[in-house]
């Protein structure tokens, strides 16, 4: 049986993904910095902020270059996002969960060797990182703290 390279690729990452999670807390290294990529974090606390109820993960992802990610225990919505190759991406995280989480990028990583990442937040909380991708493809995200449960794909067209 012929596997076609897409599903492949998918599975792939999928499986550095379970290994990753092996009881380390160090962040994943899952292959060597993607040229061109830069970013930036911040976090806010959401003031007087309730969890929201309106992400929906069966929409159809989006293109944008402001997408906004919840997290919750233990699922990001949406778990599919688009962005442009070659534009700054400015990514919000909003907790809406109790838990801590952060929102993590696989196989892609700043010029310095920095993960593309945002810090851990807690519950009500915001944290937002620019970045930039300029080679198209798929990249897998994840949380560090819930890697299993709270992983992703990142679509740069």
């Amino acid at each position: 049986m012929i596997i076609p390279r897409p599903v492949l690729a998918v599975l792939l990452v999928w499986l550095m993904i379970a290994v990753a999670c092996g009881g380390s807390s160090e962040t994943p290294r899952a292959g060597s910095p993607a040229a061109g990529t830069t970013a930036a974090a911040t976090v806010a606390p959401v003031p007087g902020s309730a969890p929201s109820t309106s992400a929906s993960s069966a929409a159809v992802p989006v293109l944008t270059d402001n997408p906004v990610i919840v997290a919750r225990d233990n699922v990001f919505v949406p778990a599919e996002l688009r962005v442009p190759a070659g534009r700054e991406v400015r990514l919000t995280l909003r907790n809406e969960g109790q838990a801590l989480h952060d929102w993590q990028v696989l196989r892609a990583a700043n010029p310095d060797g920095s993960a593309i990442k945002t810090p851990l937040i807690g519950a009500s909380a915001l944290a937002t990182v620019a970045f930039t991708l300029t080679a198209a493809g798929s990249y897998a995200f994840y949380c560090e703290v819930h890697p299993v449960e709270m992983r992703g794909m990142l679509i740069v067209q």
